[in-house]
């Protein structure tokens, strides 16, 4: 069962690229309010003179969360509950999906020191939102398949998509 939850995870990440991909090709007719290069706290009237740190702590907690996952599933993916006795492609599955979480991590990473680009911020936005979303759904899924070591993972996850939520709805 833990090899379909692993492959859910890994089509989540590999929507997640082309999306990202097809976002920064794209991004005129995607988002054509935010020209390139545009600063978030560039406008006055701007919602994120109120809350701007708060959005860039959110991503520098995404950043640290999802490149310690990466590193952890990546280099010692039997070190997880319920994956000690885990076959050998259920433990390739797990260690695919840390290095799509490490590259997660590293996007929030260089979002969040290119903080006020609003065009990395939207993307980052979009791009976390179905993360989280789709991690939710897949841990969700393998919890109601008998494995119960995923139900924190949908929590936090879920609990990330929200917020994450809570800022595209501001920045639309």
């Amino acid at each position: 069962m833990a090899e379909y939850v692993g492959a859910g995870a890994c089509f989540v990440q590999s929507i997640y690229s082309a999306l990202f991909f097809w976002y920064f090709f794209n991004k005129k007719k995607v988002h054509g309010r935010i020209a390139s290069h545009t600063m978030l706290n560039s406008n006055p009237l701007s919602p994120y003179k109120a809350k701007p740190t708060f959005m860039k702590i959110f991503i520098l907690i995404n950043a640290i969360l999802e490149i310690l996952a990466g590193i952890i599933m990546f280099l010692a993916p039997k070190s997880l509950p319920g994956y000690k006795d885990a076959s050998l492609s259920t433990t390739s599955w797990v260690s695919m999906y840390g290095a799509g979480a490490l590259a997660v991590g590293f996007f929030a990473f260089l979002t969040w020191r290119s903080y006020p680009n609003a065009d990395v911020v939207y993307s980052f936005i979009l791009t976390f939102l179905i993360f989280h979303a789709g991690v939710m759904a897949a841990a969700a899924r393998g919890y109601r398949a008998g494995m119960k070591d995923m139900m924190p993972v949908a929590v936090l996850h879920g609990v990330l998509a929200i917020a994450t939520l809570y800022f595209y709805i501001q920045i639309r």
